[in-house]
């Protein structure tokens, strides 16, 4: 879920404001750019959910219904990418490498970063310069790894703006595009669910999906002026809790980086 476009991300720390260049747009596809990226570059608005299933997850971090944390502009958000916290609580961490990295932060103090990490039999799929939709490619998943309980592939993605509001007029906007299943099928997207969840960030939805013949799991949250979405995809013996784990993991490092502001 890039909802980095409201940010209006740019090429870099140095360079102009303008979308992820086609390499990054490429990796985004293989688990957010496809169904988010491509909606929210849009006008398009959807009709939020009409019925939500609320779950509680205990955290240590603040919950409001109103985002009240300032940005930390010194804060670095590509530590959040490295791989003891992107992969944290990961049995399989150690057979997981990063693929793709890539930031853009603005002047403004908004910005963005994103980071891949996988196994070595998914390099075909996230290093490919093509945009390969869901269900156009199947992930082959060697004998060693069919029961693994852990993700073959983890996506981070965490944005900044420069205002609570923003961030959740952005929030706010990608979860009622996400309940679209028409315009997410035609993506390439099946067996589509998300859920309200309480106990993370500010706001946070639970998602699931078919991808690439695999599970997939995602958490899009909301934390003051952050938007953070952990995506896993893995078989179908993968354990949820391992998304809910790298979620408040990260957010608890955000929040401790911005508690004085709070």
């Amino acid at each position: 879920m890039d909802d980095s476009q409201d940010a209006k991300p740019q090429a870099s720390a140095k360079g102009g404001r303008k979308p992820p260049v086609a390499s990054v747009a490429a990796v985004l596809i293989v688990i957010i750019a496809v169904l988010f990226i491509a909606y929210y570059y849009t006008s398009y608005h959807a009709p939020p959910p009409s019925t939500t299933t609320t779950i509680s997850v205990p955290t240590t971090y603040p919950s409001t219904t109103t985002p009240t944390t300032t940005i930390m502009p010194s804060f670095n958000l590509t530590q959040l990418t490295t791989p003891q916290n992107a992969l944290f609580s990961l049995p399989s961490s150690p057979a997981l490498n990063e693929y793709n990295h890539n930031s853009s932060f603005g002047s403004n103090s908004d910005g963005w970063v994103i980071s891949q990490y996988g196994a070595n039999f998914t390099s075909q799929l996230l290093s490919s310069p093509n945009v390969i939709k869901p269900n156009q490619y199947t992930i082959n998943v060697p004998t060693q790894f069919a029961n693994t309980t852990s993700p073959v592939i983890v996506s981070l993605q965490i944005s900044m703006f420069t205002n609570g509001t923003d961030a959740l007029n952005n929030y706010i906007k990608n979860v009622q595009l996400f309940s679209n299943s028409t315009k997410a099928a035609s993506n390439g997207f099946s067996n589509i669910s998300q859920f309200n969840i309480t106990g993370v960030g500010d706001r946070a939805m639970f998602q699931s999906y078919t991808a690439y013949g695999l599970s997939a799991n995602a958490i899009y949250s909301l934390f003051g002026n952050y938007t953070s979405l952990i995506t896993l995809i893995g078989t179908k013996h993968m354990q949820v809790g391992h998304v809910y784990n790298i979620t408040d993991h990260v957010l608890s490092i955000l929040a401790n980086a911005t508690a004085v502001s709070r």
